[in-house]
């Protein structure tokens, strides 16, 4: 879910961003530090930091999550706009469990751009596969000018586009850059009232920002434009920005740990504005990490000082891990949810065999519960659960609890069955007391309207004794110690029997 708030005025918007707000460019600004940055108080952004994967766009879509996964991040922006790599990346078991977030892909779409059937039916199959992830389209939207016809045409483009996304349920992103025919986010925000169209927001990129000459704005920028920011963007980068070019950026997009540039006002603005969208790390032209990661690594240090900038207070541990269902081969968990100074963004769910150290088995779990299946029936494990927040600190583990599945499905289906058998036993009885009454009364007028022989009378009795228990002569009490239902045989005796002793009955009285 994309963050957007509550539309102000546009035209108000309009006239502000072009005529009202004013461009400074001072000079005076004192130069930072990386260690200058993570010495200042923490900021409290809700955002998910994930990396823009242009700095691995040359590694296989399950390479890409890997180099990400290794160092902690557990989302990415990609840079592939190819319906193919991208149902890849989808069908990637770690991004259908939602365990990996794609947030969003590139696409560079020219201003004057005809998008014929072909070109929409591509675009459609791009939408299929960022609707299956929750990702949304981010468009640059490019050109050789910023005349009056090429805006024109800009907007009709977008509009095309917007109308597709809307069909998949896909957002989409203006991505203003440098350069092209949309270059700042201003700019954007300002064509929003033309575009019309309610699943259009817009992102801001410091580096961007930057080369339009935006150094000492950023906070009224984020002021600004805040109500139509679905995603932001940051990066390390030099005070003196002049030298930033659309060739390598070199001064503009840097590891967060390094540059001259202080962007922390840029984030504290948009954490004074509420904002809780994405964040984007810029990486364009940093180069692969590499599959090991390191301490020196430009991900894993921007990582680093990202969490020790924004949010460095884990959340509380989880509290009163329960199993709620215990199965043959699964075991339902549930917890009491823990709380943040920011936003708990997940839960990890830990397993062991027996009484042994448990080792992480889910990430990503957004609810409370957790269904672990696929057990080993009448088996020990012993779980744990921790979460994390959005600037990735840890809680400390909750605390153990061990669980044992139920033993094989046969003992089940055995019990099942003893269940069914006393059921049908209590009926028989309950059948057979029945006829035993009927036979007890006929036997009772039998002797009071005759004086019968002293041996039929004693039979009598003692036959009428006999069935009041609801059991043949011979055969124990349903409930008794010899246990079992009476068979078919039994029952069809009883039921003769106490047919021959109500027709003896009746002729005896003639």
């Amino acid at each position: 879910m994309y963050l957007r708030f509550p539309k102000p005025n546009r035209t108000f918007a309009t006239l502000f961003f072009c005529v009202f707000l004013p461009v400074f460019n001072r000079a005076d600004q004192p130069v930072v530090s990386a260690a200058d940055i993570a010495a200042a108080p923490s900021i409290s952004l809700k955002s998910h930091f994930f990396p823009f994967g242009m700095c691995i766009d040359g590694l296989t879509p399950a390479e890409q999550i890997s180099r990400c996964q290794q160092r902690g991040y557990t989302g990415l922006g990609v840079d592939m706009f190819d319906a193919t790599s991208l149902k890849i990346l989808a069908d990637n078991p770690e991004v259908a469990s939602k365990r990996f977030r794609i947030y969003s892909t590139l696409w560079w779409a020219n201003a004057r751009q005809n998008l014929d059937a072909t070109a929409l039916a591509n675009l459609d199959a791009n939408l299929t596969q960022l609707a299956r992830m929750g990702a949304a389209l981010w468009m640059v939207v490019d050109g050789n000018d910023q005349s009056a016809d090429t805006i024109t045409a800009a907007v009709k483009t977008i509009q095309t586009a917007a109308d597709h996304c809307a069909t998949k349920s896909v957002p989409l992103v203006i991505y203003p850059h440098g350069g092209a025919a949309i270059d700042c986010v201003e700019q954007a925000v300002a064509l929003l009232p033309r575009i019309n169209r309610p699943n259009v927001t817009v992102s801001i990129h410091l580096c961007h920002e930057l080369k339009k000459g935006n150094r000492d704005r950023m906070p009224a920028i984020v002021a600004a434009v805040a109500p139509y920011l679905s995603l932001a963007s940051v990066s390390g980068a030099d005070y003196n920005t002049q030298d930033i070019n659309n060739d390598d950026w070199a001064s503009g997009i840097k590891p967060l740990d390094e540059g001259t540039y202080d962007y922390k006002p840029y984030l504290q603005a948009l954490a004074d504005v509420g904002y809780n969208g994405p964040m984007e790390l810029h990486t364009y032209n940093l180069g692969d990490p590499g599959a090991i990661p390191t301490a020196t690594d430009h991900l894993t240090r921007s990582l680093k000082l990202w969490n020790e900038i924004v949010d460095p207070t884990p959340p509380t541990a989880p509290a009163n891990l329960r199993a709620t269902q215990i199965k043959t081969s699964s075991i339902s968990l549930q917890w009491n949810a823990s709380t943040d100074n920011a936003v708990v963004a997940g839960y990890s769910v830990s397993r062991g065999l027996g009484s042994a150290t448990p080792l992480e088995i889910a990430t990503s779990i957004t609810s409370t519960t957790f269904v672990d299946s696929g057990l080993v029936p009448n088996t020990a494990y012993t779980y744990s659960v921790s979460a994390y927040d959005a600037a990735a600190n840890d809680s400390d583990s909750s605390s153990a609890l061990k669980v044992t599945t139920l033993a094989s499905s046969s003992s089940s289906s055995s019990s099942s069955s003893s269940s069914s058998s006393s059921s049908s036993s209590s009926s028989s009885s309950s059948s057979s007391s029945s006829s035993s009454s009927s036979s007890s009364s006929s036997s009772s007028s039998s002797s009071s309207s005759s004086s019968s022989s002293s041996s039929s009378s004693s039979s009598s009795s003692s036959s009428s004794s006999s069935s009041s228990s609801g059991a043949l002569p011979g055969t124990p009490a349903s409930g008794g110690g010899g246990g079992g239902a009476p068979s078919l045989p039994m029952l069809i005796a009883l039921a003769v029997l106490a047919l021959m002793r109500t027709r003896l009955c009746n002729w005896r009285n003639g």
